[in-house]
């Protein structure tokens, strides 16, 4: 099992998937994450993600979607899973090649994909599809609309951190959770 973006959604998905037995990739853009200390096989930067396609059957992706993550998942590397690979994307719709990914499915040379991101989003008035392609017709493919974070704690949460932002910047301190698309532009300090 290969995880593409090992921040806390991945880490957190990787400890319940390791709970049943499972052995685990970690690809990041930096390849900083401690294989041991997380109980994964390895580690490494996104130029080794060919090599962790190759030895796993599922792709966890919960990358952030960046200028250098957008269509990093193509049909290469989809290829690469095979027939047996199963596909989930937690991230961002973009970050994987929307045409490869309907073609592998459709095709059968990928069994599945659990698909919690849109390509699309609706518009003003409510309504729209996640795709241009019909994914929802596949028979291998689940759909959700990623609102499952949409809850009062999640909300309160997030003001929690957004007033401690404020106050570490106020106070001069390295704001946490940034994500960033190009060259950074502010200290940040990760969660720990």
């Amino acid at each position: 099992m290969t995880f593409l973006g090992f921040g806390h959604i991945g880490a957190a998905s990787w400890k319940l998937l390791e709970a049943f037995g499972a052995e685990g990739i970690a690809v990041t853009r930096t390849g900083s994450v401690d294989a041991k200390a997380h109980g994964l096989r390895w580690a490494a930067r996104n130029q080794d993600l060919p090599k962790a396609l190759e030895e796993s059957d599922v792709l966890v992706i919960s990358t952030p979607l960046t200028p250098a993550t957008t269509g990093i998942i193509g049909k290469r590397q989809l290829e690469a899973m095979g027939p047996q690979g199963l596909l989930v994307n937690v991230a961002r719709g973009p970050v994987v090649q929307e045409e490869a990914l309907y073609a592998a499915l459709k095709h059968r040379r990928l069994a599945g994909a659990a698909i919690d991101v849109w390509y699309q989003y609706p518009a003003a008035d409510g309504l729209g599809k996640s795709s241009t392609l019909p994914f929802e017709s596949l028979d291998n493919v689940v759909l959700t609309p990623h609102s499952s974070a949409v809850t009062e704690e999640t909300f309160r949460g997030r003001f929690q951190e957004i007033i401690e932002n404020i106050n570490r910047l106020a106070a001069g301190r390295p704001v946490r959770n940034v994500v960033m698309a190009g060259p950074p532009h502010a200290t940040t300090e990760p969660v720990s």
